[in-house]
């Protein structure tokens, strides 16, 4: 700037032949060009201004000034059209902005840092803003963007922590690159004009819904990375691909609409969200590496496309974590990959999953359903799906060390398994379905059968019948006519936990201290150990107790303390 004024001086003093007056206020300067400053440094309360010819610009203003600023809409008898680069960086200021209409452009970084800044109010004539305008506002909690500005910078409100709430103008067709940046936003009203949404433009901010605009074509990588109260998004109807790292850490993202539209979707596009159900839509032909990996909530997977490429690694749907079910045709390429990785599937078309009700049941949750004066009852603990229709048969499910004895009419249907069952039944028949250590016996006639298991023992008669039903622990007598029921327990020293060396029902560091001086103990006398110590604390299954199994048991306490509730035995898989 200095450097201007003196050639622009030198100029005047050639073609004048005279000396400038001073001036306290501003240096005069004359001007050589349609664009040339006319005054430049012009100061008018606490901003500074560049006059021209026929406009004037802010380009500084003083480090602190209280309470709010109305920037003039003229300086020097010109109208004040530009806020420049940089003229209000880091300014200790005011809590309110207004800036006139007279501005068109808004410059780089023009207010960023301006840490004390609550609310601007943008003239209605604005029509560019600059890359990191507004960055750094972290006081800044709402703002409007009128209709005329058809240009928004990168970064416009990147670390603005407390902006909540923003309206984006008519003329908005673009969310450029990292535009809301680990930002407090989470409520946006965007226009049907905006057809592009740029990587990085929500990363991190507190977005709890989005629904993305039909007009919107494609959505950047990394656009909604990190919004870690992100529930529900809707991805409109136009995307052809979910890029690269969309969704990525989306812990509570658990419900996300994808269109038929969509082709592809690239590697980690949901790594680690909180998904538990998705259909990636018809219109699927590639998922790629990862994509859904450390998905630690989802259990089933639905694939229309017969000829959707999965990338060819066990963990793209994240299988280690919890098989979830993928459902997909027969002969199909998804089905292929599920049987070459182990993930359980349930065919589209097959029957039962296709025409029932699908009743998702939690932890500790119990739920009943009859068509009839007939009983079907659901036990669980632990997270299922239950698809159930039933005519007229009584259906029990029982699930995780339960003993359930039913007497109905002669349709009955029993099943007893760890996860989720499909049961279907449509005329009066008798159907057994057996799955995870569990013994069922069914008996039509009068009979006696006995049935011993070390899990769940279940034991349905349709007619009148002496049936006994023996576990371990418990042996129970039921006949269909008056008799004597007598129960025995048999006491029974009860399994240990691999790891759990205290008994106290959890794994920490306690544990891994108690492994090591057991380790101790036996490497320095002539103890050897128990049959109960190699099952508690050999945790690696090498046949030895040692420090590797303490640093083991330490590993896996570290990172339960920071992540999803998961066993030992996963962990040590994984």
């Amino acid at each position: 700037m200095k450097l201007k004024k003196l050639i622009t001086a030198a100029v005047a003093l050639t073609l004048t032949g005279t000396a400038m007056p001073a001036n306290s206020v501003f240096t005069q300067c004359t001007a050589i060009s349609a664009e040339a400053i006319v005054y430049s440094d012009y100061r008018e309360g606490p901003l500074t201004f560049d006059i021209y010819e026929d406009h004037a610009e802010v380009v500084k203003c003083a480090q602190f000034v209280n309470g709010s600023l109305n920037i003039p809409s003229e300086a020097y008898g010109r109208p004040v059209t530009s806020i420049k680069t940089m003229a209000f960086l880091n300014c200790d200021i005011f809590s309110i902005v207004r800036i006139p209409d007279s501005v068109k452009e808004i410059g780089e970084a023009a207010f960023q840092g301006c840490k004390g800044l609550r609310e601007i109010i943008i003239g209605d004539n604005v029509e560019t803003i600059g890359d990191n305008a507004f960055s750094g506002c972290t006081y800044l909690r709402e703002i409007r963007i009128p209709d005329s500005v058809t240009s928004l910078g990168q970064r416009c409100f990147s670390g603005c922590e407390n902006l909540s709430r923003v309206t984006l103008g008519q003329g908005i067709t673009e969310i450029p690159d990292s535009c809301f940046f680990k930002s407090g936003l989470w409520d946006i009203i965007i226009s049907g004009n905006v057809t592009s949404i740029r990587s990085s433009a929500f990363y991190g901010s507190r977005l709890h819904e989005f629904y993305v605009p039909e007009s919107v074509t494609d959505i950047g990588s990394y656009a909604f990375a990190r919004c870690e109260e992100l529930s529900y998004v809707d991805l409109g109807n136009k995307i052809d691909k979910i890029e690269k790292n969309v969704f990525q850490n989306c812990g509570n993202l658990n419900k996300v609409t994808i269109p038929d539209t969509v082709k592809a979707i690239e590697s980690m596009a949901f790594f680690n969200t909180g998904l538990s159900r998705i259909n990636v839509g018809k219109g699927t032909e590639y998922i790629g590496e990862n994509a859904f990996n450390d998905c630690y909530r989802l259990h089933e997977i639905i694939i229309p496309n017969k000829k959707c490429v999965i990338y060819d690694a066990s963990e793209t749907l994240g299988n280690y974590l919890n098989n979830p079910i993928i459902r997909c045709y027969e002969n199909s390429y998804p089905e292929e990959y599920a049987k070459k990785w182990g993930y359980r599937i349930d065919l589209i078309g097959s029957g039962a999953a296709d025409d029932a009700t699908m009743t998702t049941t939690t932890a500790n949750v119990t739920t009943t359903t009859t068509s009839k004066p007939e009983t079907t009852t659901t036990t669980t603990y632990d997270t299922a799906v239950t698809y159930s229709t039933t005519v007229n048969p009584a259906t029990t499910t029982t699930t995780q060390k339960a003993t359930t004895t039913t007497t109905a009419k002669p349709a009955t249907t029993t099943t007893t398994t760890q996860k989720a069952t499909t049961t279907t039944t449509s005329k009066p028949a008798t159907t057994t379905t057996t799955t995870q250590k569990a013994t069922t016996t069914t008996t039509a006639k009068p009979a006696t059968t006995t049935t011993t298991t070390q899990k769940a023992t279940t034991t349905t008669t349709s007619k009148p019948a002496t049936t006994t039903a023996s576990t371990q622990n418990t042996t129970t007598t039921t006949t269909a006519k008056p008799v004597t029921t007598t129960t025995t327990t048999v006491p029974e020293k009860p399994a240990r936990k691999l790891g759990d060396v205290n008994n106290d029902g959890k794994i920490d560091a306690v544990d891994a201290s108690m492994i090591l001086a057991k380790y101790s103990e036996y490497s320095t006398t002539s103890l050897v150990p128990t049959e109960e110590d190699f099952e508690v604390c050999d945790v690696n299954k090498d046949k030895k107790i040692d420090s590797v199994d303490a640093s083991s048991v330490l590993a896996y306490y570290a990172f339960i303390s920071v992540n999803v509730v998961m066993d030992l035995t996963s962990f040590l898989d994984r």
